[in-house]
This record gives structure tokens, sequence and C-alpha cells, in this order.
């Protein structure tokens, strides 16, 4: 796969203008990020779908999935679904089917929409901060949550003035942490720690400014800890640096579809039906490629669009 300066290079010289110049450095940018996303939200894409197990905990009626999905499709009672007695136990806008498969037990499910970072911990302890590169200096991260007494506290610590990989303690004890934040981009993940240096805690991607994790609410609420296997989408990551890649190989795809936008912009709407007609032209190989690799996933994700 192209990376993203190199696809933005090759779009500027579609559109007669100088890869290097202001206009490709921000409109051409544009197109593609535009394209990506129209990409993303509206083409069925079996590369996006992943399965995912998450843990609901005994007499807990709520669990998060992993900031890196963006939605829920559908969730089945354990990991035994493949079997020939399939039923989802639901599925989000329509009634809950009945479950026939071997735990007998009926979710019905509701989101709570997106909310921070959720960490309890079994004591009271002191995280630690630090980034996975070097040039992540003096960062302020801020830590949210509670301490020992319940009392809600808000941190906010430098990662090391020298080195970021360097381990900083926040200096404050937590019980709960609801919220991390960073002030800008960073080169790398900022990860929180115990204060044993060692265990992860929570993260904050290059790009991010606070992680978001979805939250569901499950109708029932098991007796012992209950394992989910949830089908779910992918979040969308845009293009933030030159060497970033798509989540698949769409290069000609996402190269005619900016060319088309470009010469949308300017009125030439025959160039632009050209680029526009080769863009639907690759999208469909492309998709048609992807069934063919992952028909076994297709065959679970709902028949429409996302």
């Amino acid at each position: 796969m192209k990376p993203f300066g190199l696809i933005r290079t090759e779009v500027a010289r579609l559109l007669q203008v100088d890869p290097a110049g202001a206009y490709a450095q921000k409109n051409v940018r544009d197109y593609l990020q535009r394209r990506y996303k129209r990409i993303y939200e509206h083409e069925d894409w079996p590369t996006l779908l992943e399965i995912a197990d998450v843990t609901l905990e005994a007499d807990a009626n709520t669990f998060y999935l992993d900031k890196k999905y963006d939605h829920l499709l559908r969730a089945f009672p354990d990991g035994s679904f493949w079997s020939a007695d399939l039923y989802h136990l639901a599925h989000f806008g329509e009634q809950t089917l009945p479950d026939n498969s071997v735990t007998g037990t009926i979710y019905d499910m509701a989101s709570l929409g997106k909310q921070g970072t959720n960490v309890v911990l079994s004591a009271a302890d002191t995280p630690k901060i630090k980034s996975a590169s070097t040039s992540d200096t003096a960062v302020p991260v801020t830590i949210e949550g509670f301490d020992a007494t319940g009392n809600v506290i808000s941190i906010s610590t430098n990662t090391d003035s020298s080195d970021g990989t360097t381990l900083v303690s926040v200096g404050t004890a937590f019980t709960t942490i609801t919220t991390i934040s960073k002030a800008k981009i960073t080169a790398g993940t900022i990860t929180v720690y115990k204060s044993d240096g060692t265990t992860a805690l929570a993260t904050i991607a290059f790009y991010e400014h606070s992680p978001e994790y979805h939250k569901y609410r499950v109708g029932q609420t098991p007796s012992e800890a209950t394992t989910i296997t949830c089908i779910v989408k992918r979040s969308h990551v845009p293009f933030i640096r030159l060497t970033s890649v798509a989540f698949m190989e769409m290069d000609d795809a996402l190269e005619y579809g900016a060319v088309a936008e470009g010469w949308a912009e300017h009125r030439q709407m025959d160039l632009s039906e050209q680029y526009e007609a080769r863009y639907q032209a690759e999208l469909s190989n492309i998709i048609s490629r992807e069934i063919e690799r992952n028909s076994g996933m297709l065959t679970m994700a709902p028949s429409g669009r996302f």
C-alpha cells in the first residue's frame, strides 16, 4: 500500500498542480480525507469487521468496547456461536431474537454512548506515565478520577523533560481513573501504568486528545462472569502523517475519488465524471476481492450499508 504522502503527490499531478505547493498541502489533503471517510462510512468493508470477546462481570450489567472499535454490530452469548444453532442475542434497532444456543439466556442491550477511560483499581495506586517516543518530552498529561476517600481529583503531569520514554510518577494515588488526556498530538502513544511501571492501565494514541470507549448496558445481570462475543466495526483513523496508509489496499480508488472531487471543485465536470467512474469501477473490484477473501465474516454482517 502507498503511504499518504505518495498518494497526495500523485493526486496533485493528476490535477496538474505543484505537488509541493500550498494547494497540494491543503486542498489535495482534504480531498483525500473526505473520500477516505466516505469509503469508510458508506461502503461494506469486511476488513473493518472484527470479532471481540468482552467479559460481563458477575453482578454487573455494563461493559466497554475497546476504543479501537467504533460500534457493536451484533452480540452473542459466548465463543461457540459458530455452531449450527446460531441466533444472535441483539440486533440494534430491531426486536431482540430468542436465543437457542447453549446458554439459554436472552440479553437485551442498549448503547450508553461514548465515555472516557474506565479503570477501577483494586486498591489506591499512584500511576506513572510515559510515551513510546523519546521525542515526546514535557507533554502535559491529565488524569481525572477518584482518590481513596472518594473525592474527584484531576492531576496534570508532564512527561520526562529529556526522554519521553522515561517513566514519570503523577504523585497522587487514584482508585478510579475516568478520563485521561494530553495537550497535543504526540509522536508516540502515551501510556498510563500502575506504580509498578509495567502494568498498563490506559493509552492515548498519538492522534488522540482523549480516548473514548463505547459503553453498553445489558438488560439482565449475570450471577457469574459471562463472556459475550461481539462483531464490531473498527474505528476510522484519518490520515495524520505522510507515512500513514489506508485500512486496506485502496490506493487507486482513493486517488481517482480525490481527483474527481478536485475537478468538481474547479467546475471541470467532464473530467470529474471520468474520474468518478474510474473510482466506482475500482471500488467494485476491491469489494469483490474483499468478499472472496472474507466470505465467512461477511455472512455475519448486516446486509445493508453500515
